[in-house]
């Protein structure tokens, strides 16, 4: 009987750890709470796997741990498992729902899941779930910054930055991003998009050419500004020189782009191409590219047609051609120097304190709305 009841015995502990006994604290630094604060770190940060680990290490020593939880459904919403996202927070609520942050989490996933949709009635849904993260800590500085990015993403813009303004009043952990995220607001409501889609394409970080079609149509209505004053029948093409600094190629103006076909910018697009607008013509092979980043500089060349056709001079085309660069990234020669003289000149974009334009970065949505709206207002 001995020999038969010591081998099971044995098995006990192994037993025991299937079942998920409890990992005891190795440090003075290994609790749930530090895994979890580090876990949101991480995820604050993009770095997914890692704030997996953390989380996952927080509930092995406490599986009840209710931060943890949450983390991890907002770890799977960011890698789009939304239903599981909103399974894992409702684990998290009911493991403690005295805490915020289950229903953070599902707020989260909720507008995680929704973001970019047709319509906003999801905002509701997730607003509900925020404001109870709310109720039980109102200085919850996350919880109001993803309440903010909801809001952003629901296209509800002033709501969004009451909301960033309350994370910078708690002035926690969430600041700098709060900060940041009231900035582009305070851009967007200056802008003041009049279309949908011009305050969809607000909150990109870097338009495309598709983008930048669809706001010189729909917001700026160039069709009908340039329609009045020169018509389509414009020759755009134009021969780049070498310009160290900013790369060209030769475009001429084509009817149809063989790429657009599907594109949610093809009317757009079509309508541009149509105009003549320079900077937004089809390349030799008949492609537009229509998901190509437009870089300042491009941006400021394709501004200089609605210039021209909101101010009604057209000297301003020729005006700076032949003179010496005043911006260090720029070459006096390049294609887009006239251009970008006549933007900085105009007030519609800007130049940086240490000489340069900035040529080949980025142009976000808001900065493309602003110097849209600054056109309309030299229309005025």
């Amino acid at each position: 009987m001995k020999s038969r009841i010591l081998p099971l015995l044995a098995l006990v502990p192994l037993v025991f750890t299937a079942c998920g006994q409890k990992r005891k604290a190795a440090g003075l630094m290994d609790d749930p709470r530090t895994h979890t604060e580090r876990g949101k770190q991480y995820y604050d940060a993009g770095e997914l796997d890692r704030a997996d680990q953390e989380f996952t290490l927080a509930l092995e020593l406490d599986k009840k741990y209710a931060p943890a939880i949450a983390g991890q459904a907002m770890v799977l919403a960011s890698r789009g498992e939304f239903d599981k996202a909103i399974d894992r927070a409702d684990k998290a609520i009911v493991k403690n729902d005295k805490l915020p942050d289950g229903w953070m989490a599902k707020g989260w996933a909720i507008t995680l899941k929704n973001r970019g949709a047709k319509d906003e009635d999801w905002v509701d849904d997730a607003e509900r779930m925020f404001s109870k993260a709310l109720d039980r800590d109102e200085k919850s500085g996350e919880t109001w910054y993803r309440l903010g990015m909801c809001r952003q993403w629901g296209l509800k813009f002033r709501e969004a930055g009451d909301a960033f303004r309350k994370v910078l009043e708690i002035n926690g952990s969430y600041t700098e991003k709060a900060n940041e995220a009231w900035a582009r607001i305070q851009k967007i409501e200056r802008s003041a998009p009049g279309t949908r889609v011009g305050r969809k394409i607000a909150l990109v970080d870097s338009i495309t050419r598709a983008d930048a079609a669809a706001l010189f149509i729909a917001e700026l209505e160039l069709d009908r500004i340039l329609g009045r004053t020169r018509g389509a029948a414009v020759d755009t093409t134009f021969q780049a020189p070498a310009v160290p600094t900013v790369d060209t190629v030769k475009v001429v103006k084509a009817a149809i782009a063989k790429d657009i076909e599907g594109n949610w910018a093809r009317n757009f697009i079509e309508d541009a191409v149509g105009l003549g607008i320079r900077g937004l013509q089809v390349y030799p092979d008949r492609t537009f590219h229509p998901n190509e980043a437009v870089r300042r500089a491009e941006f400021a060349f394709l501004a200089e047609d609605a210039l021209i056709a909101a101010l009604g001079d057209k000297t301003l085309a020729t005006k700076y051609i032949g003179s010496t660069s005043r911006f260090s990234d720029v070459a006096g020669g390049s294609p887009y120097y006239n251009a970008i003289c006549n933007a900085v000149d105009k007030n519609i974009m800007d130049g940086n304190a240490d000489g340069s334009f900035g040529a080949m970065k980025p142009v976000s949505g808001a900065d493309a709305l602003l110097t849209i709206r600054l056109i309309k207002e030299l229309r005025k």
